[in-house]
């Protein structure tokens, strides 16, 4: 087993967002901002947490409760579910939870809720997440309190000493690789696989001035990819699962990671999609 590589150990407590101090440490989304809020890591730090967790993941965007729940227990919180009362048969609002759980929420103890599609962090009165940034008052005007509850879970610290690890290891950025050598491997993708038809499209009205490059294969390895994405009992629902997120790429190497993993999906689970594409 490697033994985890210790960067700090940091107080298990609610914090602003921490969006770094340059482009590569800032991710938007509220999935890594909730990470960053509960162990001061930046968003960035937070996003490279969750690619390494889960390797077919090369951007962070939308994230599921089981990623959100892996990179928390990485750095020794645990996220456990609660449940709530619903309000005449729905999903109770923020504002309905918020006001359900008055005798609950007791200093200390946090909460992570999904309410609106959106990460967010309650602790006692306050509330955090990656789009208000900073800690304010659950009655505060940017809180979106009609947004629908959808799940709810209790973060803690594992360790006795209530602290938080940081391992250095899964948090550090890549090395940097030259973009024009990037470029040429993945023309060399291209031209050797040419039955696995990996491709790019390109994106300019993307997030900044980035031009975003979006990866593709041909039509029937993405028919098998959905296949297994949508058949939970298939042997290759987990890689399939992982490969469907995290084709939108800003440089070459990222491009060059999607189109390796994809090779890799191919590889493993030709023997499937043959015998898959004979019984259709």
């Amino acid at each position: 087993m490697t033994d985890l590589i210790v960067s700090s150990v940091r107080p298990f407590k609610v914090r602003p967002v921490n969006h770094g101090s340059t482009k590569r440490d800032k991710n938007r989304y509220c999935g890594p901002a909730v990470l960053s809020i509960m162990s001061g890591i930046t968003t960035g730090q937070a996003s490279r947490l969750i690619r390494h967790l889960h390797p077919y993941v090369h951007a962070v965007r939308g994230t599921s409760s089981g990623q959100i729940s892996r990179a928390f227990d990485a750095l020794d919180i645990g996220m456990y579910k609660i449940a709530y009362r619903n309000a005449e048969g729905r999903n109770p609002t923020l504002a309905g939870w918020l006001k359900q759980t008055v005798e609950e929420r007791t200093p200390g103890r946090v909460f992570l809720i999904v309410a609106g599609n959106h990460w967010q962090i309650v602790t006692g009165r306050r509330y955090v997440c990656g789009i208000v940034k900073e800690l304010v008052s659950i009655k505060d005007k940017r809180v979106k309190r009609r947004a629908r509850v959808t799940e709810v879970y209790e973060l803690e610290p594992r360790q006795p000493d209530g602290k938080v690890r940081v391992p250095s290891h899964l948090i550090q950025p890549p090395q940097s690789r030259n973009s024009h050598h990037a470029y040429n491997r993945v023309k060399n993708k291209k031209a050797k696989y040419v039955n696995l038809g990996l491709d790019y499209d390109l994106d300019r009205t993307g997030y900044g001035n980035e031009t975003q490059k979006w990866v593709y294969c041909d039509d029937d390895w993405e028919s098998f990819i959905h296949h297994c994405h949508s058949t939970k009992d298939h042997p290759a629902h987990d890689d399939a699962y992982e490969l469907s997120d995290g084709r939108c790429c800003y440089d070459w190497s990222e491009v060059d990671d999607v189109m390796e993993s994809m090779i890799k999906f191919a590889s493993k689970w030709y023997a499937h999609k043959t015998e898959w594409e004979q019984n259709q």
